[in-house]
């Protein structure tokens, strides 16, 4: 039996020390993870900024077009008019030119502001991306730090339990009448 406490405590102190090295890696998992999420918020946050600026060319374009189409129909309109003999510079010929021009005008704004909104909801997501990127950043620096303390607390409390068990009477650290411990004079008691 005087074996058992010696193997009791290195029994303890490699469960502790492999706990701790299970903690640790946990830790360094978790930070890994955390990262990870962060770079592809990242990525994501990326790619929707360049969907927002594609929206806004789309938009710039499709005004174009519009402003072609209205420049064409009040081209054809004059073609007609000028056909048919009516006078160009007519009140009539005027309103029906005014009118064309300022439909062509309004799609052409209405094309802007459709893309505007949408790069605005792209560029929205990418920030929410982003800031969902900031908070993995974060997290898996405190998951790593929070593994090596976990790791470190479980490798004290193993050495605490292994020196308590070596102190324990007839563990090897154990005071001993032999070793110089005397036992305490009764005169102390009176």
């Amino acid at each position: 039996m005087a074996f058992a406490i010696p193997l009791a405590m290195v029994a303890t102190a490699v469960g502790a020390g492999i706990q701790a090295y299970g903690q640790y890696q946990q830790g360094q998992a978790q930070k890994a993870s955390y990262n990870y999420q962060a770079g592809v918020g990242q990525q994501l946050a990326g790619a929707l900024q360049t969907r927002a600026n594609v929206e806004e060319a789309v938009g710039y374009q499709r005004s174009q077009i519009a402003g072609y189409r209205g420049a064409e129909e009040v081209s054809a309109q004059n073609v007609f008019e000028g056909a048919k003999g009516v006078s160009l510079t007519g009140p009539s010929a005027t309103g029906i030119r005014a009118s064309q021009i300022a439909k062509a005008q309004y799609g052409e704004r209405t094309a802007v502001f459709d893309a505007a909104q949408a790069a605005y909801g792209q560029r929205f997501e990418a920030s929410e991306k982003l800031a969902g990127a900031g908070l993995d950043v974060m997290a898996a620096r405190e998951a790593g730090i929070a593994g090596d303390i976990s790791a470190a607390g479980t490798a004290i409390g193993g050495l605490g339990k292994v020196v308590s068990m070596g102190a324990a009477p007839g563990g090897p650290f154990a005071p001993t009448a032999a070793g110089g411990s005397q036992a305490v004079s009764s005169k102390w008691y009176s």
